[in-house]
C-alpha cells in the first residue's frame, strides 16, 4: 500500500517536472520569436504597426 502511494507521487511529481519543462521551452521559443520581430521592426523590415500586431498575436 505505501509503494503504490509512494509509485503514485513519484509519477505525479516526473508528470510536473514534465510540464513545467514544456513551459519553460514554450516561454524561450516566444521570447525568441519577440527578439526577431523587434529586430525586424528596428531594421525596417516590418512597420511598427505590423510589429505591434504580430507582437498582440504572439503575447496571446
Amino acid at each position: 500500500m505505501i509503494k503504490g502511494i509512494e509509485k503514485e507521487k513519484e509519477q505525479k511529481a516526473q508528470a510536473e517536472s514534465f510540464f513545467a519543462q514544456k513551459l519553460k521551452d514554450q516561454l524561450v521559443k516566444c521570447e525568441e520569436k519577440l527578439d526577431t520581430l523587434l529586430d525586424m521592426m528596428l531594421n525596417k523590415t516590418i512597420s511598427q504597426e505590423e510589429y505591434l500586431a504580430k507582437k498582440q498575436k504572439l503575447i496571446n
